[in-house]
């Protein structure tokens, strides 16, 4: 039987698309999407699958704009898995909070959010 590939959006860096591309086989890495803004705009003209399952995303661009990336993902999580790389662990509450209030302000549903220490991962 074949293996199912999974439609997976990397909003990072080419080389990290390339990596999980790599290491996870099953997954379809779409297009480079280094910001929030290009997420949006591929989603929005389609050269980015509404139908993917896995938004992995760094927490390195909360930084650029804390409430675009709070209501992105209390937006997508309700759809798809949501993978943060958390590179700063000290803002996980504080963006957890965030999506809360986001989600409560717009009345969206809880989603599929997954923390990830990369730093750890490639550690061990």
């Amino acid at each position: 039987m074949p293996e199912e590939f999974i439609k997976t959006i990397v909003v990072d860096t080419e080389d990290i698309r390339q990596f999980l591309g790599s290491n996870f086989p099953n997954w379809d890495t779409q297009k480079s999407v280094p910001t929030l803004k290009d997420l949006w705009d591929g989603l929005g003209d389609q050269s980015l699958s509404s139908e993917s399952q896995i938004i992995f995303i760094s927490d390195e661009l909360y930084e650029e704009n804390e409430n675009l990336f709070a209501s992105t993902i209390a937006t997508l999580s309700p759809h798809a898995l949501v993978i943060v790389a958390s590179w700063h662990p000290s803002l996980i509450g504080v963006i957890e909070e965030k999506v809360n209030a986001f989600r409560i302000r717009k009345n969206l549903p809880y989603g599929k959010i997954y923390w990830i220490q990369p730093e750890v991962a490639v550690a061990q």
